[in-house]
């Protein structure tokens, strides 16, 4: 996984004048579904105005969820909309003069956002984004990669992982730039990086790691990489439920397996950009893999530019001498002249057909490495895959983007055609880009299994949901096997399970029972860690925020949403295709709130940043139908999708009887250990106060850095006024809710005792900590208000439960 913040500036203010003030990420993981919290504040220190390009290169198969501006203590959300209509509202807003921020997905999953800064101003952003980890080598791989050419006064970084088994293997190597892409066992050699604190806690229902990191340092570029696995066992499915939706692992054991033969024929490219350091590097880690070669595989090599070169008409198994062969080959390549793609895929399958003809393989794969775009032959995306597509050769395309200038959009779609999927990596010229380039070949090395079908025999799955969350049909050594999809009904006892699967042997078929399990771990757990902030860890026994309790159903949403994505420009025969399958991303998109290619981000500030109303980001079914005719969601995905994953957060959905009415009283805590704690408690506040129905009134204050009670202009007696205003109105049925925000850490006896004299005008008070759970001496402060009921997570949803009459 890898997040890299890279700010610009983009004005004649001076670099020094321009900074970042802090830098918190706060990534969650949980059943291999990630996401990750990016907070950051830009300071313009000068006397001058700029404009600041804020750009976020966000993992491979990442979707942005949300995105917050903070503005003069006003924070507004961004509302995800279809591109188009995201559009008109960017240039509306600009033609009407007012601040606007516009997040599109672009070339490379780079999302970029451009704001002017005024002078001396500060502006804060929250971006949060998931994804789903794939085990690689026996690994799962967490990337954190953070970029500024921008000073940064303060960076922290938290990582919390829950999973349902304990952990076999935890381990962070020393924070360094460029370190993610390398392999993980060279990742696992590494010194452990002294500057992560580390805790852990464990009980039955599963185990939970949290880790810290200090840099202890200036800031400078860099990346902190999290490898960890976990004891499931081996040869076992597991199956975990939540609301409807489900997860199965499937992890065959290795031992048991062989390893089947294939046949790659290496596709290398030489044109003219590719000399220097990059042409050394390609031949360094082609002899490593040259080396390496299982005795039973077949390979052959061409090199391109605007002609191809080969190396054999047929490939061939490698002994000593020709291997020694196939090295001069690659040594004997000189770069030079311009790039003729579409001819060197071609030719590539081409020779493998004609090695499958004369002889089936487990695996026939090309492996094709560039570093550029077409510049001679075919040239438009569309043409080139149409032209392969054409071809009938159905083999998988493995393929390496090689440098910035490389074009993987089209490597993408190239590995994306048909099954079997290809694999598409993009690796930057660094001193180890050999190393990353033999490593990503050992990826796919070892060939285990392929066209794996579960298949459930009772009637308790939709089956018509089910997508696998594997990026190829192949299974290689150290992977797991992953599928998810909604349930026709929930299941009482048991699944029963079909795994059939194909290796080196032949077809095998077997039978197993499964017993559902959830995912979710208990408060207890998470409380045995200190100081621990968690907002996307699903907590057995606890009220969940929809978008985390259903956290199954976003990653089946994630997934279906990626299988849409390379299905739309690799696998789709026609305009109307096309246009179908563009129409279901949409659909999703909007549905679970995710930035794709059919969505962008709108955030519009008026000239004195305060928020201007946007529609939600509803969808109307009529419309889409008209977009891409005789297309309906039962067409390409059976699933009914819920209406639960709207933001922002709308209090006035909650249902009050027309004789219920209340007045609320919300104080926040502005004493914070954390900024991120900040962020949160004005954004629950402002989704609360700019939300709530018409039965519902709400009066906000502040408990300050003094521990006073500061609200309406006035303090404590300015407090005791709007009680007793309040109590007067009781008498007409209107009840009186007090509700703190804090995250106890400042003082609260002062502000307790003022309040616990207050209690009485009460009829119901309400106390979240906005972090993490509540200790044993923070609940016995609260005794000090009697009535006092305790909601262990802040957020909208919690708070907004307790307006009841």
């Amino acid at each position: 996984m890898r997040l890299a913040l890279v700010l610009l500036l983009a004005s004649a203010v001076r670099s020094e004048d321009v900074v970042v003030r802090y830098m918190h990420i706060l990534s969650e993981i949980q059943s291999r579904f990630a996401t990750t919290d990016v907070v950051s504040e830009i300071e313009n220190t000068s006397g001058n105005e700029t404009e600041v390009v804020y750009s976020a290169e966000l993992p491979e198969n990442a979707f942005i969820k949300s995105f917050y501006l903070e503005r003069d203590g006003i924070i507004t959300q961004g509302v995800i909309k279809g591109k188009e209509d995201a559009l008109v509202d960017f240039e509306e807003a600009k033609k009407n003069k007012k601040s606007a921020a516009h997040i599109r997905e672009s070339n490379n999953n780079i999302f970029e956002l451009k704001l002017a800064l005024a002078p001396h101003a500060k502006i804060g952003f929250n971006l949060t984004y998931q994804e789903v980890l794939h085990k690689k080598n026996f690994m799962y791989k967490h990337i954190v990669n953070v970029k500024s050419n921008l000073p940064v006064k303060e960076l922290e970084v938290n990582i919390l992982i829950a999973d349902k088994h304990n952990f076999s293997t935890i381990h962070v190597p020393q924070y360094e730039d460029g370190i993610g892409a390398l392999p993980v066992d060279v990742l696992l050699a590494k010194t452990k990086d002294e500057g992560v604190i580390m805790q852990a806690a464990t009980d039955e229902t599963g185990s939970i790691v949290y880790m810290s990191y200090d840099p202890r340092q200036k800031f400078s570029n860099g990346q902190l990489v999290v490898l960890y696995n976990t004891t499931e066992p081996k040869d076992v499915t597991e199956l975990q439920v939540v609301n409807g939706y489900f997860f199965h692992q499937y992890s065959p054991s290795d031992d048991s397996l062989p390893v089947a033969n294939k046949t790659v024929v290496f596709v290398l490219d030489k044109s003219g950009s590719m000399k220097g350091n990059k042409l050394k590097q390609m031949k360094e880690a082609m002899m490593e893999i040259l080396d390496e070669i299982n005795e039973n595989d077949r390979v052959n090599i061409i090199s391109f530019d605007k002609n191809v070169y080969r190396w054999k008409d047929e490939a061939i198994t490698l002994n000593v001498e020709s291997k020694r062969e196939a090295m001069k080959f690659v040594e004997d390549i000189i770069a030079s002249g311009g790039t003729n793609l579409a001819l060197a895929v071609q030719e590539g399958l081409e020779l493998l057909k004609r090695a499958e003809d004369k002889q089936s393989s487990f695996m026939p794969s090309i492996m094709l490495l560039t570093d550029g775009q077409p510049t001679v032959g075919m040239k438009a995306h569309k043409e080139i895959v149409e032209h392969v597509n054409t071809l009938g050769h159905n083999y998988s395309v493995n393929s390496i983007s090689f440098g910035k200038d490389a074009d993987y959009s089209l490597m993408k779609k190239l590995g994306g055609r048909e099954q079997p999927f290809g694999i598409a990596r993009r690796i930057f010229e660094n001193a180890d880009a050999q190393i990353q380039i033999a490593g990503f070949y050992h990826e796919i090395a070892y060939p285990l299994l392929k066209n794996i079908k579960i298949a459930y025999l009772d009637e308790s799955v939709d089956v018509s949901t089910v997508i696998a969350a594997g990026e190829t049909n192949y299974f290689y050594s150290g992977d797991d096997f992953v599928q998810l999809g909604k349930l026709a009904d929930l299941p009482s006892t048991s699944f029963s399970v079909d795994v059939e699967k194909e290796t080196a042997n032949g077809i095998e078929i077997s039978k197993t029972e499964v017993t559902p399990s959830t995912g979710c771990i208990e408060a207890d757990l998470i409380s045995q860690l200190d100081d621990v902030e968690t907002r996307n860890i699903q907590v057995c026994s606890k009220k969940e925020d929809p978008t985390i309790g259903n956290f199954i159903e976003r990653m089946w949403a994630h997934l279906t949403i990626q299988k849409y994505e390379k299905l739309k420009d690799s696998a789709t025969r026609s305009e109307a295709e096309r246009k179908n399958v563009a129409t279901m991303i949409k659909k999703l998109s909007l549905k679970y709130g995710f930035v794709s290619s059919q969505t962008s981000i709108i955030v519009v500030l008026d000239e004195s940043g305060e928020e201007v109303p946007l529609e939600e980001r509803d969808f109307e079914e009529e419309q889409l139908e008209q977009d891409a005719p005789g297309t309906s969601s039962q067409d390409l995905q059976g699933s009914d999708l819920s209406d639960n994953f709207r933001a922002p957060f709308k209090a006035s959905s909650l249902v009050f009887s027309d004789d219920c009415r209340i007045h609320v009283v919300l104080l926040v805590d502005r004493v914070f250990r954390r900024k991120i704690s900040a962020i949160r408690a004005t954004r629950i506040v402002s989704d609360l106060s700019q939300s709530v129905p018409e039965n519902v009134t709400v009066s906000v204050g502040d408990i300050n850095n003094d521990r006073w009670i500061v609200i309406q202009g006035g303090k404590e007696e300015k407090l005791f006024e709007i009680v007793s205003i309040s109590c007067v109105a009781a008498n007409k049925g209107i009840r009186q809710h007090l509700m703190i925000l804090s995250e106890f850490a400042g003082n609260m006896d002062r502000p307790f005792q003022y309040l616990s004299n207050l209690s009485p005008a009460f009829n119901k008070i309400s106390i979240a900590k906005t972090s993490s759970s509540l200790n044993t001496n923070e609940l016995i402060k609260l005794r000090q208000l009697g009535k006092a009921n305790i909601i262990k997570s802040a957020d909208a949803l919690s708070l907004a439960s307790t307006m009841t009459c």
